[in-house]
């Protein structure tokens, strides 16, 4: 009688198991990205980084008439509203190091920096990046 229950309980035992590994090999299968889906997925990821590095220095651009006047003014409210719609800009990761830059340069300029180090330092940005000036 010990040996009937054995033999069943090692039985479902068994078959439970394969169950098991058949669930996870068609879970696996349907989750498992293919060549196809990897390089639809990495083409579409370039696409939009470009396109998000594109709209990020149109922005800017747009932006740096009042960005210039807010540095000659060097009035609070001027810097503090271009500071805002900077930050309110998603950029690329190649444009994080330009965009640091202006901000900390608006920055700078509210700390008491002078209008003519602060074009300076504008003029430098502008030959570090040109498509700060390039339309």
């Amino acid at each position: 009688m010990n040996r009937k229950i054995l033999l069943r309980t090692l039985g479902f035992g068994v078959l439970g198991l394969a169950l098991a590994v058949i669930w996870f090999a068609w879970r696996t299968s349907q989750h498992t990205p293919t060549a196809d889906n990897v390089l639809s997925t990495n083409q579409s990821k370039a696409v939009d980084q470009m396109q998000l590095t594109t709209d990020y220095e149109t922005a800017v651009r747009a932006l740096m008439p009042q960005y210039q006047a807010a540095l000659a003014s060097g009035k609070v409210a001027d810097i503090n509203t271009v500071k805002q719609q900077l930050l309110d800009l998603h950029l690329s990761a190649t444009d994080r190091d330009a965009h640091v830059a202006l901000v900390v340069l608006l920055d700078s300029r509210e700390n008491g920096i002078t209008a003519a180090d602060a074009q300076m330092q504008l003029t430098h940005l502008q030959t570090t990046y040109p498509w700060l000036t390039n339309k």
